[in-house]
C-alpha cells in the first residue's frame, strides 16, 4: 500500500514534536496540511514500512519511557510522602514520648515534693510533740519536786516542832525534877538537918558508876548471872 507523503511527513513532525500517533490517516486522501515539498524521488514500499515501523516502535520507547519515567516520577513521590509520613509519625511519636517523660518526671517532682512537704509536716508535729511532752515532763517534774520539797519541809518541820516540844517537856520535867529535888534537899535539912554537898545530877552520876562497877545494872557479870539464876 502506498503511503501519502503528505501524511508520512505529518507523522514524522509529530514524533519529533513528541506529540500523540494518529496513523488513521496514513494511505487515505487526506488534504496536504502544508505546500508539498518539492518533488523528489519515491521511496519504495519496503522502506517506507520500515520507516513507519521505526517511527512506530521510537514512538512507543518513547511512550514507554515517558510512562516509567511518570512511574518513577510517582513511585518517588509517594515514597517522599511516605517517608514523610514516617518522619511526621517518628516526630509525633518522639513528642509525645518527650510529652509523655517530661509529665512523668513532672509527676515524680511533684510526688518528691508532696513526700518531702509530708516528711517536713510529720518531722514537725513529732517535733512539737516531743516539745510538748518535754515541757510537760518538765512541769510533772517540777510539781513533784516541790511537792517533795514541801513533803520535806513539813516532815522536818514536825519533826523540829516535835523534837522542841520533847526538848520543851525534858526541859520541864527537868525543871520538875530538880525543883522537887531542891524540895526534898530543903525539907531533909529543914526536919533532919541534912545539908547536901553535892548536887543532884552528880548524886545520880555516882549513883550510876555504883550500879555498874557493883554489878546490879543490866550487862554487867553479876547482874547477867543474877538474871540467869
Amino acid at each position: 500500500m502506498a503511503l501519502d507523503q503528505s501524511a508520512l511527513s505529518d507523522l514524522l513532525d509529530a514524533l519529533q514534536s513528541g506529540g500523540d500517533l494518529d496513523f488513521s490517516a496514513l494511505g487515505k486522501g487526506k488534504p496536504p496540511m502544508r505546500p508539498a515539498a518539492p518533488p523528489t524521488a519515491s521511496p519504495s514500499a519496503m522502506e517506507q514500512t520500515s520507516a513507519l515501523a521505526k517511527a512506530r516502535e521510537e514512538a512507543e520507547a518513547k511512550a514507554q519511557a515517558e510512562k516509567d519515567r511518570l512511574k518513577r516520577e510517582a513511585e518517588l513521590k509517594a515514597r517522599i510522602e511516605m517517608e514523610a509520613k514516617a518522619r511526621a509519625e517518628a516526630e509525633a511519636k518522639v513528642k509525645a514520648e518527650d510529652a509523655k517523660a517530661k509529665a512523668d518526671a513532672e509527676a515524680k517532682v511533684d510526688a518528691a515534693r508532696e513526700a518531702a512537704v509530708r516528711a517536713a509536716a510529720e518531722a514537725k508535729a513529732k517535733a512539737e510533740a516531743e516539745a510538748k511532752a518535754k515541757v510537760e515532763a518538765e512541769r510533772k517534774a517540777r510539781e513533784e519536786a516541790e511537792r517533795a520539797r514541801k513533803e520535806a519541809e513539813d516532815k522536818a518541820r514536825r519533826e523540829a516542832e516535835e523534837l522542841r516540844q520533847r526538848l520543851e517537856a525534858e526541859r520541864k520535867a527537868r525543871e520538875e525534877a530538880e525543883r522537887k529535888a531542891k524540895e526534898e534537899t530543903e525539907r531533909a535539912r529543914r526536919e533532919l538537918g541534912f545539908q547536901g554537898t553535892r548536887s543532884l545530877p552528880e548524886a545520880l552520876r555516882d549513883t550510876y558508876y555504883w550500879y555498874r562497877q557493883s554489878g546490879w545494872l543490866r550487862g554487867s557479870r553479876r547482874a547477867d548471872s543474877a538474871v540467869a539464876s
